[in-house]
């Protein structure tokens, strides 16, 4: 489930390298625009790799997609939580208030990405599994079985 993330992580991920600036070292971001149609981009994406997984795992017969399926896309926010990992050197930082202070923010930006995409995807998976089980037609109720005709 965790690479499954890398894919709307990898739209995010150009959107991610500008903000991270304007967040920490001072610099303005203007592009809200552009990150507003990379952020539904990337949601796009979130929900149809989680679709796509959901129903390779229903083909296994493996029934228990639900935490599968949000996982899937709170992965992103693993990721992102990763790259501010990786982004940390360019602070310089010196004190211990600033290494508190950036990754305990970037933990709750992270973990917010993680609910807002790991919901997305759990919503899509379950409207998925609901159109696809609401196509399945029950035989049952309309004809009488072998056994009830006597032809066993």
């Amino acid at each position: 489930a965790g690479a499954a993330g890398l894919a709307p992580f990898a739209a995010l991920y150009l959107q991610v390298h500008f903000l991270m600036p304007s967040l920490w070292l001072y610099q303005y971001y203007t592009a809200f625009g552009v990150a507003l149609i990379t952020m539904s981009i990337a949601l796009g994406t979130s929900a149809l790799v989680a679709i796509a997984l959901v129903y390779r795992q229903l083909n296994a017969e493996n029934y228990q997609w639900w935490w599968f399926s949000f996982m899937v896309g709170g992965s992103c926010g693993v990721w992102m939580f990763l790259v501010a990992i990786l982004w940390f050197p360019r602070l310089e930082a010196q004190m211990a208030l600033t290494f508190a202070l950036y990754f305990g923010y970037m933990v709750l930006i992270s973990f917010g990405v993680f609910l807002v995409f790991g919901s997305l995807s759990f919503l899509a998976s379950l409207w998925f599994v609901m159109k696809l089980y609401s196509t399945i037609e029950d035989d049952t109720s309309d004809s009488t079985s072998a056994f009830d005709s006597g032809q066993l």
